[in-house]
């Protein structure tokens, strides 16, 4: 509990109010790594479980023990994975180049109110604690989609929220500050990107190796 409640202040956006705000016995930052251009597990999605039944029940971080950590289900095409020995990419694995590829941004730490809320709880991988997506833009007015349960009251929560059954993990980059979020590239410079950035974009620079030509 002593670990899991430190909250470093470099961590916490001066812009949020998470400084203080605790879950339980886990602290909260606004800062997440990026796991790609769609969602932490794309062959977990409602879209792949009638290739793949054995996913069709898959509920979580608990079921994870059922899966092989470092086989194909929980692969994705950003900088960092849910895949247990190789669970970020080695910098020969970031084709499309350092420069281009973004490995961090901002998020909106939950709230007190609904006990479950989960987002931005450094300690814990699921989408929208210490992990984000490029599937929507960032401050999208679409709904991060969280695992049954970790919305709370989906009427009441900002960011929007929804709960669904499976894994699907989809939590977008969001701040406070007007028109957009900072991101941070593999070789660790910053940029802000405006919320109304195209969503092919936001994509392609959420990727490793899908070889697309990023022009400004």
């Amino acid at each position: 509990p002593i670990a899991t409640s430190a909250q470093i202040p470099t961590y916490v956006c001066p812009s949020d109010n998470a400084a203080g705000r605790k879950r339980s016995t886990f602290s909260r930052s606004n800062y997440a790594v990026c796991f790609g251009s769609t969602n932490l597990a794309p062959l977990l999605s409602h879209d792949h479980q009638e290739l793949y039944p054995s996913t069709r029940n898959y509920r979580g971080a608990g079921d994870f023990d059922s899966l092989n950590l470092d086989g194909s289900l929980l692969e994705n095409d950003g900088v960092f994975r849910h895949q247990a020995s190789r669970a970020g990419r080695k910098l020969s694995k970031i084709l499309d180049g350092a420069s281009n590829t973004v490995m961090a941004s901002e998020l909106i730490a939950g709230q007190e109110g609904p006990p479950n809320d989960t987002r931005g709880l450094w300690l814990h991988h699921w989408a929208g604690s210490s992990t984000y997506t490029h599937g929507i833009t960032p401050n999208s007015s679409v709904a991060d989609e969280l695992f049954s349960g970790v919305c709370g009251d989906e009427t009441i929560i900002f960011p929007p929220c929804t709960n669904v059954p499976v894994y699907i993990g989809t939590a977008g980059a969001r701040s406070y500050h007007p028109g957009g979020v900072n991101v941070v590239y593999v070789d660790g410079h910053v940029e802000f990107k405006s919320d109304t950035i195209d969503f092919l974009l936001w994509q392609a620079i959420a990727t490793t190796n899908v070889g697309e030509i990023i022009n400004e």
